[in-house]
């Protein structure tokens, strides 16, 4: 049988992903992204009214322990980081999550 692939990793592999996450950064200087379009800039780290910021570690978690799917309410303006994160989750792979001692699976993050 195959191994699973995820399809981040092939969109990974082909630069599909790549291409995805320059235009979406884009669009975060100055943010429009918002229906505040806040306008900071949040391609320097700036952070508007949303407060948005990395997700990469917390997905590369949630992949960790099984998690093939996350469902994210109106996660428009966060699009950019969703994709960065891909992008990032692509290149380290399974294992890579930072865990903490007192942490196990079940517990919310």
């Amino acid at each position: 049988m195959t191994p699973f692939i995820p399809r981040y990793v092939r969109a990974s592999q082909t630069g599909a992903l790549k291409a995805k996450i320059r235009q979406a950064e884009a669009l975060l200087s100055p943010c429009i992204l918002y229906p505040r379009q806040c306008r900071v800039d949040r391609a320097r780290d700036e952070k508007g009214y949303c407060g948005a910021g990395e997700i990469a570690s917390v997905m590369l978690c949630l992949q960790n322990m099984g998690c093939c799917n996350i469902n994210l309410v109106t996660p428009s303006h966060v699009v950019p980081r969703i994709l960065k994160a891909l992008g990032m989750a692509a290149g380290l792979g399974p294992g890579s999550c930072p865990v903490n001692e007192g942490e196990r699976l079940g517990r919310r993050i």
